[in-house]
C-alpha cells in the first residue's frame, strides 16, 4: 500500500467514525428533548395536583368545622369527589370498572343517607 492509499483508508475510517459519533449525538439530543418535554408535563401535573390538594383541604376543613350544615356539607363532599376524580389517573380495564361500581354503590348509599358520609370523615 502506498502512502496515498493509507491516507485514503484512514480518511475513510475517520469518516465512518464521525458518522457513528454524529448518529449517537443526534440520538442523545432527541432523548434529551423527550426527557425535557416529559419533565415539563410532570411539572404541570404536579402543580395541578398541588392545587387539587389545597382545594380538597379547604373543602374538608369546612365540612369538619360545620357538620351541622348538612346540605352545604353534602354539596361540598360531591365537589370534593369531583375534584379528586379529575386528578386521579385515568385507568382502563377491570380496575376501572370495579372502581366505578364501588363508587356508584357508595354514591347510592350516601345519597340515601348523607349523614353517614359525614360521620365517616
Amino acid at each position: 500500500m502506498n502512502k496515498q492509499e493509507v491516507t485514503l483508508t484512514e480518511n475513510e475510517a475517520l469518516s465512518q467514525q464521525i458518522s457513528r459519533v454524529s448518529k449517537k449525538y443526534h440520538q442523545k439530543e432527541a432523548n434529551i428533548q423527550r426527557l425535557e418535554e416529559e419533565l415539563e408535563r410532570e411539572t404541570i401535573r404536579r402543580r395541578h395536583l398541588e392545587e387539587v390538594k389545597e382545594e380538597a383541604v379547604i373543602i374538608l376543613r369546612h365540612i369538619l368545622m360545620c357538620p351541622e350544615d348538612l346540605p352545604e356539607a353534602q354539596w361540598k363532599i360531591w365537589r370534593l369527589v369531583e375534584i379528586l376524580n379529575t386528578a386521579a389517573p385515568q385507568r382502563t380495564g377491570l380496575t376501572s370498572n370495579n372502581s366505578r361500581r364501588k363508587a356508584s354503590r357508595g354514591q347510592k348509599l350516601h345519597s340515601s343517607n348523607p349523614e353517614s358520609l359525614i360521620h365517616h370523615l
